[in-house]
């Protein structure tokens, strides 16, 4: 803390402004506390005073001289020159008769100075005496709190809480990121950043949830952000979006819209805090610099998602469990292979178990399609088209899948390995794997195991492959079985 000048602190306290913590500290700590011990050094002009009074040894002393008074050379000390009345001449007791009548107001009143000049001194004196036992009543050493506790007028520490300072009944509010990454509970305070640059005190809840956190990585200064990151809810909701940089906004729109210039390059985390999480319904993520998703798990009346740009790497973040479609791909432009994920980590729709929904995997640098655990039953379509890099797909994934009618696989470019076929659900109705890189041997055992498994209606594409790939022997019988049992299949 630091001592501040009359004037400083003046101007924190104006009208309308809101002084923060710091600055309240070093309100106090520019002044003596009555619990407080001063220094003698302290005092102004202490030593000056003491330096102007006399030695009280040395004066006693001076008391006790008799050489110092002169008491010895006295006339009436001196042989024959005792007084008397007639010791006199006449002109001497006219000069003398003359003092009878002497006007000594002058003088008076310089001695009345001195006096006052004395008695001022003595009072000094005194102060300082009585400073000097108030001093010595004083604590020597006080015991060691916490951060979280106060010196009460009674030499103890005490818990610093909202009921100590008189606001018991402060009603409960959002909290932002900070105060619940700390992992603080109901009655503790956390200041934020509001929209106009104010401060605002903000109370956790137990019943908090933690907010949607984007990681950022900002490649320059004055980088401001990609239009088109929103999220929609049913109606009004109460939020703070917190940019990480010291700058927030606050709304109680439909609607929570990302919008801000970063200053300065460097990685950044944004925190969406709402008052009620199940509200959210929509989301759509447009944001080239994000490298890490939070807590997407926590929306949990979210039914539509998409992630059109980013660089996420491998995309691990766990869906919420209504979701009903997830789009996850890069812009709409076959000649561009966006880097927004390479990969799958682990099973993301592991809660995707009660809401049947829809899923696109596109333009992204995706290399193998092969999730440590399958999709869950509730999945009803899966389209993983324009993967430049897919090379691999093992369809066992969709064995669990009872509800899956649609699976489109087209246009991946270098996609040569299909395996798995016979673990398709029979409920299959379209399985779409054309414009690969799928060779004639690859074609014929796909049709082989699509001739075992009994659907009951199937269209199967696989032309358009990088060289032709024409179904021959048993593919060619199996491709003529499906197609007499009313199937539609097409091939080169």
């Amino acid at each position: 803390m630091a001592k501040q000048t009359l004037n400083v602190i003046k101007n924190w306290f104006k009208t309308g402004l809101k002084p923060s913590q710091l600055q309240f500290w070093d309100t106090w700590d520019s002044f003596w506390h009555k619990d407080e011990i001063i220094p003698a050094a302290n005092i102004e002009n202490l030593d000056k005073r003491f330096d102007e009074k006399a030695d009280q040894q040395a004066f006693a002393g001076h008391l006790k001289d008799v050489s110092a008074h002169g008491i010895n050379n006295k006339v009436d000390k001196e042989a024959g020159k005792g007084l008397s009345a007639n010791d006199y001449t006449d002109i001497e007791k006219q000069k003398l008769a003359r003092l009878y009548n002497f006007d000594d107001t002058d003088m008076q009143e310089q001695i009345d100075v001195i006096n006052q000049k004395n008695t001022a001194q003595d009072v000094e004196i005194e102060v300082v005496k009585d400073l000097a036992l108030t001093i010595n009543s004083k604590e020597n050493i006080i015991a060691i709190g916490t951060k979280n506790q106060y010196f009460r007028g009674d030499k103890t520490w005490q818990t610093l809480d909202k009921t100590a300072i008189g606001l018991g009944n402060l009603p409960t509010y959002l909290s932002n990121y900070g105060a619940l990454k700390a992992g603080l509970s109901l009655g503790d305070f956390y200041s934020i950043t509001d929209v106009f640059g104010n401060y605002m005190l903000a109370v956790t809840s137990a019943e908090t949830s933690p907010p949607l956190i984007l990681t950022l990585n900002i490649p320059s200064d004055n980088y401001k952000l990609d239009l088109g990151t929103e999220i929609y809810s049913y109606n009004g909701m109460e939020n703070i979006l917190d940019y990480g940089d010291g700058y927030s906004q606050k709304s109680n729109n439909i609607g929570v819209v990302f919008e801000h210039t970063y200053l300065k390059a460097g990685i950044y985390k944004i925190a969406l805090i709402l008052a009620d999480y199940s509200n959210v319904t929509v989301a759509y993520i447009r944001e080239s610099t994000i490298t890490k998703m939070e807590n997407l798990s926590k929306l949990n009346s979210l039914t539509f998602l998409s992630i059109t740009s980013g660089n996420l790497g491998y995309f691990n973040t766990e869906l919420p469990s209504n979701l009903s479609r997830f789009y996850l791909g890069g812009i709409e432009n076959k000649d561009k292979n966006n880097e927004i994920i390479t990969g799958i980590e682990i099973d993301i729709f592991r809660k995707n178990t009660d809401s049947y929904f829809d899923l696109e995997i596109s333009y992204t640098a995706l290399a193998d399609i092969n999730f440590k655990v399958g999709f869950p039953g509730s999945l009803k379509s899966a389209n993983f088209s324009y993967n430049k890099s897919l090379t691999h797909i093992d369809l066992d994934i969709f064995k669990n899948c009872t509800n899956l009618t649609k699976i489109e696989l087209n246009d991946n470019g270098n996609l040569f390995v299909v395996k798995s076929v016979s673990s398709l659900p029979k409920g299959l109705k379209e399985l779409h794997l054309q414009g690969n890189k799928l060779t004639y041997v690859t074609v014929n055992n796909i049709l082989i195991d699509l001739d075992k498994i009994e659907f009951t209606a199937l269209t199967v594409t696989l032309n358009n492959q990088n060289q032709p790939a024409v179904p021959t022997g048993d593919g060619l019988i199996a491709k003529n079985n499906l197609i007499a049992k009313g199937f539609s299949i097409i091939t080169d």
